[in-house]
């Protein structure tokens, strides 16, 4: 089954952030959380949310919709953290 373009949207951004925590990871050999990670996972789930909310599942929208403010107050935590 093919997905909508929300779900296209989600999954580029999944991938955008990885790719910024790999960079972080294996190219300059740091350790810690590139903020691009939570950031565009964050923006993936709340489109992973718009396309089960259109495509009317409930069960993903409410899994996608916990994770969405989970990795919203993530990235709060970590916004926080980086101005001290």
């Amino acid at each position: 089954m093919l997905g909508t373009a929300y779900y296209y949207i989600a999954m580029a951004c999944t991938l955008v952030g990885w790719a910024a925590q790999f960079y972080t990871t294996i190219i300059k050999k740091q350790n810690n959380i590139n903020l691009l990670l939570p950031l565009f996972y964050g923006l993936a789930c709340i489109f992973f949310v718009i396309d089960t909310v259109s495509a009317r599942n409930v069960l993903d929208t409410i899994v996608n919709s916990v994770t969405a403010v989970l990795v919203l107050a993530l990235l709060t935590v970590f916004i926080l953290r980086r101005k001290r």
